[in-house]
């Protein structure tokens, strides 16, 4: 902050400008800076966007000049983004969607290396904002130190080993080479460390080697204030499963029948797995009403109509439902959707996706790489399926939604699109069946119960899911509660933080 004296006359420039990096911007070059102490207009259409780089370059600028991407609409617009492909009524003004996935980029060798170079960049530029991370240095400048003066580095983790003492070697790299660090076991967060994560190291240089001293996460600021304007209810669910015969019809009917008595409740967020899909595993077809998925979204198409057109219903895909089984999911394709394509108060989005609801920003995710990160995880192994939110605060800290490269099915573009950029108000995933709430550095987490009642499969993985029962949030506050439908009349529980 200290170089903005000398370009900024105004104090309500210089205050807009050291709000920006209250937003997560670390660097702002010197000529986007003269730019932007220039342009007013330019400055205020920055300032209002929901989703910032953590550097701010000309490049950006001349994009924000002329937005071709809808997360530099800025969220005070009237205008809604736009959505291509998707057949529904145009948006309210009170539903923005931030960011969704609609690229299919050819893949070849280079695209993994542009992914891997992209999340580096990403996630370093968090991590060096950190105090005790500013002097990081490269590893190659790193190995040719001898003093034993402490060093600090910026690398991604390529390989986790545990020695027999309970002491983890890390082998950590970054675009100019790699180096082994020695972790202490009574280390804090050594039982989160995972793969392909970002991280930083402190520590005292040896011969090819860095005994660390701090591991650092990236993590999320904490979030003090929820936002003002918001003054709706919304309802979180997910795991639908169409066309399973395991889904419980009646469990529907009773929410049905409940979300449309609620007038106040404007918005319902679907968390993925709409349909049960065919062919998704062996022995699939012995577990399903229908034999193609056309006929198994002709039969939800039946199912959402019984919900009140007043209603709007924000929607993402899973790992059950017929788009690329890789992440970031594009939105279902319309051949297969069509029915629900049709439906004004309906809109299908990729997973992840980011969505502002009346100033409130809510990440969707359904949730497909927990499986990985929880059997990886010492920390959260014995616990997160019962728990889901404790996944939920894993990938928060990491700013990645699924970091363990392989153990997810990842697409390999030229971005790195999982890096969790922006820091939301709301987390809401599905995927393992099992309602949880939580309260993470002012981020409300919430993991959604299912439609499908409890499978052979579940059963055989010892997990315990809790079909019908979602979760009410009140998006003027962020307090939330659960309701419980699986026992006929619904119930309510208070959540307390």
């Amino acid at each position: 902050m200290a170089g903005l004296d000398s370009f900024i006359s105004g104090g309500s420039q210089k205050s807009k400008l050291a709000g920006l990096f209250s937003k997560g911007v670390g660097l702002i070059y010197a000529d986007a800076l003269e730019a932007l102490t220039k342009d007013a207009e330019l400055l205020d259409k920055v300032v209002s966007l929901a989703n910032l780089p953590p550097e701010i370059t000309m490049q950006f600028l001349e994009e924000v000049r002329s937005p071709k991407r809808t997360d530099l609409i800025p969220q005070s617009s009237n205008v809604s983004p736009p959505i291509p492909d998707n057949g529904s009524a145009g948006e309210a003004e009170e539903a923005k969607v931030v960011w969704k996935y609609l690229a299919s980029p050819s893949v070849g060798k280079q695209s993994f290396l542009n992914l891997f170079a992209s999340r580096y960049r990403k996630i370093s530029r968090m991590l060096w904002s950190r105090p005790q991370l500013k002097s990081a240095a490269s590893i190659s400048n790193i190995r040719r130190i001898r003093e034993n003066h402490q060093v600090t580095v910026i690398g991604l983790i390529s390989n986790i080993s545990t020695l027999k003492d309970g002491r983890k070697i890390l082998e950590v790299e970054d675009p100019t080479g790699s180096i082994t660090v020695l972790v202490q076991r009574a280390m804090k967060g050594i039982d989160e460390l995972v793969l392909d994560e970002v991280v930083g190291v402190v520590g005292r240089p040896g011969r090819d080697i860095i005994f660390a001293e701090n591991i650092f996460s990236p993590d999320i600021p904490s979030i003090n204030n929820w936002p003002e304007n918001a003054k709706s209810k919304a309802v979180f669910v997910a795991d639908i499963h169409a066309g399973s015969k395991k889904f419980n019809e009646n469990i529907w009917i009773d929410f049905v029948k409940w979300v449309n008595q609620r007038k106040d409740i404007k918005y319902i967020f679907v968390g993925g797995d709409l349909v049960d899909g065919v062919g998704i595993y062996k022995g699939q077809d012995k577990e399903i009403d229908f034999e193609t998925v056309e006929e198994e979204f002709q039969y939800l198409r039946k199912l959402l109509d019984k919900i009140s057109p007043t209603k709007r219903l924000i929607v993402i895909p899973g790992n059950h439902d017929p788009t690329n089984d890789s992440e970031p999911r594009q939105p279902i394709p319309r051949e297969f959707a069509k029915p629900i394509y049709q439906m004004p108060n309906v809109q299908l989005l990729s997973d992840p996706a980011w969505v502002n609801v009346e100033g409130v920003c809510i990440l969707m995710y359904h949730g497909t790489s927990f499986d990985g990160l929880i059997s990886s995880t010492d920390s959260i192994r014995e616990n997160a399926y019962d728990r889901p939110t404790l996944a939920q605060k894993l990938l928060l800290k990491k700013r990645h939604l699924s970091p363990i490269f392989g153990r997810n099915r990842v697409l390999p573009n030229n971005e790195d699109h999982l890096v969790i950029q922006q820091v939301p108000h709301v987390f809401f995933t599905g995927h393992v069946h099992t309602v949880d709430m939580s309260n993470y550095r002012g981020v409300r987490l919430v993991s959604a119960g299912s439609f499908q009642e409890r499978t052979d499969f579940q059963k055989k993985l010892g997990h315990h899911p809790t079909p019908g029962r979602f979760v009410e949030m009140d998006l003027s506050t962020g307090e939330s509660k659960i309701i419980d439908f699986s026992h006929g009349e619904p119930t309510s529980m208070n959540f307390e933080n």
